[in-house]
């Protein structure tokens, strides 16, 4: 009875350690904040999830945002809100907890596999101590791996802790239901099927499920022969009929997911890459997660597609020829070795909605998508352990034990580091660029960053070198357009005219250009004194907005100093009709009109200047000099009067 007692208790307690030395491995992302890499659209900016009422609800269920339909994460963050407001101490900690808890669920899910060697009995030899250290040793080679911490440290992907920890969930629940009979199996089925809509409804990766419940049927379980050609017979019949309800919702979702990327976020067409360029991203792919599980170095938040794709490049060739390799070797030593075969099969059939058979987005591969394609290596190396268990001796076994405890332990120090460059979004962008300096999304993002505190000439030169890397982009070129006409603004402002010029001509060039671009530019040319050019400016605003009254205004302006009166009175008159509480082009048409020696009618513009704005500057002095005049008398050829204004 006590023994019973304490291996319920060992039972329900092993799970928590790969539960804890995953919380502890990415605690520095408690202390991150929100990233501008999706975090500022999806969660900052946006308020309609900021809720749990009706219409938010109604909100989440009936949205693609983002290019998802995840109303399952959309409700975590509703949750998060309510708790945390936009603290993002409160949604990395959700996050986290969501890692933790399927890091249980893994060793769980391992150690059912692990232990389903022989037609639904344990084999001889695994059991006990050595199949709980294979099953421990599996969760936390994949809970600590360095690969899941942009899952676990990017707010905006929670879709894919979700969408993992129900495929787990689903998982389970269906190898529970495969030992059960009845009633019991049935429900165990039904919670199956309930928890993969949950894994759907957060993210749509998840849809091989029904072909990976398929291959567990095969190997480990043997509910199934090898041979799908039997598959039509009883039997095996009926356990291949459960199926097609997760199959339907599979395909309903990847109905949806393909609407949403394609209408919200613009995937790639499909005939930007032709069938050898997606294999070349496909079999790059393959290599690319199996590598980094192996040898987890340069990690990034982001691994850009290259443009132009080039699939003869060695590096796609030489991924080719890793992958070819590698399906070789795995179909020639899986007929002795099950296992292997089922890993590599699990792998593959996760892998492929991300793998680059239908390319999304600017990334060529993603850490993140690891996350439940790389679960079957994790089982694999805990298989690979309960074999050494079993044949070492004592010594051997320590040894064994030792390894597999400094390997996690180098996995975990790993994913706190990589944890730390989630921090700060200046911190996560640097990282990326020191993994590859020419991922132009990166230098764009950094630019925005110094476009937000006002450091223009700082972002100018990150926009430059993203439209350097990615000449027809047109957002980097309205960016770049963008902070240069905001640096020629505080150059301006500052009277530093001439500095101003260089910004704003670049700005011109790099787009068709805007009134108050051209308008600007005139300013800062007018105050270099090159008055000819700024009329040319003021006239290309005008053309492309005729109702400006501000580019009248200043052109007016600038006639005024060219002295060439006529026209600037012109300009003044017009500005005012479109905009009469203009004071100042009432003021300078006063001065124009003082100036052709038309005094009277001077006069009564600065009488109306005055009526709104009486402490207006030079008005007084203006308007004296004038009532000197016409209380003179004087002559027609003495009548113009220097610049006023």
């Amino acid at each position: 009875m006590i023994r019973r007692h304490r291996e319920a208790l060992l039972r329900w307690a092993l799970p928590l350690v790969p539960a804890a030395a995953a919380f502890a491995a990415f605690l520095p992302v408690l202390r991150a904040g929100f990233v501008n890499w999706d975090d500022t659209a999806v969660l900052v900016e946006n308020t309609l999830y900021r809720g749990l009422s009706p219409g938010h609800i109604r909100w989440m269920f009936s949205n693609l945002a983002a290019g998802h339909y995840q109303p399952v994460t959309w409700l975590s963050y509703a949750v998060d809100h309510s708790l945390w407001g936009m603290d993002p101490f409160g949604y990395h900690l959700t996050s986290l907890l969501f890692h933790a808890a399927g890091a249980g669920l893994f060793f769980s899910v391992s150690r059912f596999l692990l232990a389903a060697r022989q037609d639904g009995g344990e084999a001889p030899g695994r059991k006990g101590w050595v199949l709980e250290a294979a099953a421990l040793f599996s969760a936390l080679l994949f809970a600590l791996h360095p690969l899941r911490t942009e899952t676990v440290a990017w707010v905006t992907e929670r879709r894919g802790l979700l969408c993992a920890f129900f495929f787990l969930l689903s998982v389970r629940l269906y190898l529970s239901s495969t030992r059960a009979e009845g009633r019991s199996a049935f429900l165990g089925w039904a919670a199956s099927l309930a928890a993969f809509a949950a894994s759907l409804l957060s993210k749509p990766m998840a849809v091989t499920l029904p072909f990976v419940l398929l291959l567990l049927d095969v190997f480990p379980l043997r509910r199934l022969p090898p041979s799908p050609w039997q598959w039509r017979l009883e039997p095996w019949k009926n356990r291949v009929l459960e199926k097609w309800p997760f199959l339907l919702a599979a395909v309903l979702s990847s109905v949806v997911s393909y609407v949403g990327q394609t209408h919200i976020v613009q995937i790639r067409p499909t005939a930007d890459l032709g069938l050898v360029e997606r294999s070349a991203v496909a079999s790059y792919a393959l290599v690319f997660y199996l590598v980094k599980t192996v040898w987890p170095s340069g990690l990034s938040a982001l691994h850009g597609m290259p443009e132009p794709f080039n699939p003869l490049t060695p590096t796609f060739i030489g991924a080719a020829v890793l992958a070819a390799f590698g399906l070789a070797a795995v179909w020639a030593w899986g007929r002795r070795r099950p296992a292997l075969l089922a890993a590599a099969a699990f792998y593959a059939l996760t892998l492929a909605p991300v793998s680059g058979i239908v390319p999304i987005g600017v990334h060529l591969v993603a850490d993140r998508y690891s996350y439940i394609s790389c679960m079957g290596w994790a089982i694999l190396a805990g298989g690979g352990l309960a074999l050494l268990l079993e044949r070492a001796g004592r010594k051997g076994k320590l040894s064994c034990l030792a390894a597999a405890l400094g390997l996690v332990s180098v996995l975990g120090g790993l994913s706190w580091r990589q944890s730390s460059f989630w921090k700060e979004s200046q911190v996560l962008w640097e990282r990326v660029l020191a993994v590859d300096p020419d991922t132009a999304v990166a230098h764009n993002n950094l630019g925005a960053l110094l476009a937000f505190e006002r450091r223009w000439e700082a972002a100018a030169v990150r926009f430059r070198e993203a439209l350097r890397l990615r000449p027809g982009h047109m957002e980097y070129r309205r960016r770049l357009s963008a902070v240069l006409y905001n640096a020629g603004n505080d150059l301006l402002e500052a009277g530093r005219s001439a500095e101003a010029v260089p910004f704003y001509k670049e700005a011109e060039g790099l787009s068709v250009g805007t009134p108050g671009l051209h308008v600007n530019l005139g300013l800062a040319l007018a105050g270099s004194g090159r008055l000819e050019e700024a009329c040319a400016e003021y006239a290309k605003a005008l053309r492309l907005e005729p109702s400006s009254a501000l580019a009248r205004y200043n052109l007016g302006n600038a006639l005024l100093e060219l002295g060439r009166l006529g026209e600037a009175v012109s300009r003044f008159e017009s500005s005012l009709r479109l905009s009469p509480e203009l004071v100042e082009a009432r003021f300078n048409l006063g001065n124009a009109l003082a100036r052709q020696g038309r005094y009277s009618e001077a006069m009564e513009r600065y009488r109306e200047v005055a009526k709104s704005s009486p402490l207006h500057p030079g008005l007084q002095e203006n308007m004296d000099a004038v009532g000197r005049l016409l209380e003179n008398g004087a002559p027609a050829e003495r009548r113009a009067l220097g610049p006023l204004w």
